[in-house]
């Protein structure tokens, strides 16, 4: 009796496990059948490739246009088959036959060739926007594991890029509507510091830097912190090279309080003269005012250029690294 529950308890266990692996697909598995309609023939196209990666069998297309889509069994001699057309409004898509039972056997094998980069980003969707940026080998085994399909690191990074696009939207859309997003922060905080510096190459205008410090936080700075701006910049890391960088202070409470932001090009002395002179627009010279930071390139020679009269210190915790640096022992 022993032998038989040390034998049984692993079945069941793993049982188990494939049970509710099943469940959950099928509550992602989208529902056709004759009459069941859709947005349009993108999202029955979708909805056609999520049905067959989730029950495990593979289709070749008869029929793809517009206004109809026609598929079968990849197998020839299976009698599973769908026919869908745009209805009378002409864009919604609607089943209007559909063999549903197949006359062959299916297996999927961890592989599945509609595992397009389409279906990749709308099923990692959900993930990305609850997790945030997911390394695609996570999200690789992810969906091996959720939807039993194999698929390249190429095919999920390009499906992760179309996912943030239908997120986000594309990035060089963003830059075309930089100057509507200045003149909505300004409309909506009167007395704000927003500029954006563009540069000329082959009659083309190009994005360059950009500064924002928000009325309440100059003002907050001003009238509740103390005379004292930390200055740091770090790497994006995207489609488009920069660096994001700020100036903060210390506010009544000892908490970090934002006083400033901006993207640059890179660090060096023109971009942080332009970054520092946009600052001292917004917060003026208070008395006392002391700048700490580390030792960014061009920063120094920014700050003396700008305030002149004003103190600069660096990080005692870079000057130790670097000095370990250049004097190991």
């Amino acid at each position: 009796m022993k032998v038989i529950i040390v034998v049984i308890a692993p079945i069941m266990k793993s049982s188990c496990r494939v049970l509710k692996r099943k469940k959950c697909i099928a509550k992602k598995t989208p529902t056709i059948k004759v009459n069941s309609t859709f947005d349009n023939v993108v999202v029955f196209r979708r909805a056609l490739i999520q049905y067959a990666i989730t029950n495990e069998f593979q289709y070749f297309v008869e029929k793809s246009e517009p206004t109809r889509v026609t598929t079968r069994c990849s197998n020839l001699e299976c009698k599973w088959r769908i026919h869908a057309s745009v209805k009378q409004d002409g864009i919604t898509f609607e089943v209007k036959t559909f063999v549903e039972a197949h006359s062959c056997t299916r297996s999927n094998k961890g592989g599945n060739k509609l595992a397009s980069q389409g279906w990749i980003a709308s099923v990692i969707r959900d993930k990305l926007k609850s997790n945030g940026d997911v390394p695609i080998p996570k999200l690789q085994k992810w969906v091996m594991k959720k939807y039993n399909v194999d698929v390249s690191y190429m095919k999920v990074f390009r499906g992760k890029e179309q996912a943030y696009n239908e997120i986000y939207g594309k990035w060089d859309d963003s830059f075309m509507k930089i100057n509507d997003y200045k003149e909505e922060l300004l409309r909506r905080n009167p007395g704000s510091v927003v500029d954006i510096d563009f540069e000329t190459k082959s009659n083309k205008k190009l994005f360059l830097r950009f500064f924002v410090s928000l009325i309440a936080c100059s003002k907050g700075f001003r009238d509740g912190c103390r005379p004292y701006i930390a200055l740091d910049a770090c790497h994006l890391k995207g489609k488009f090279n920069g660096v994001l960088v700020a100036a903060t202070s210390v506010d009544g409470n000892n908490s970090i309080f934002p006083v400033a932001y901006g993207v640059l090009e890179s660090e060096n002395k023109t971009s942080w003269i332009w970054f520092i002179d946009l600052l001292k627009k917004a917060i003026g010279t208070p008395d006392g005012l002391v700048f700490s930071s580390d030792m960014q390139k061009g920063l120094d020679v920014a700050i003396t250029q700008i305030y002149s009269n004003v103190e600069h210190r660096e990080c005692i915790r870079h000057l130790y690294s670097n000095f370990k640096k250049t004097f190991s022992w």
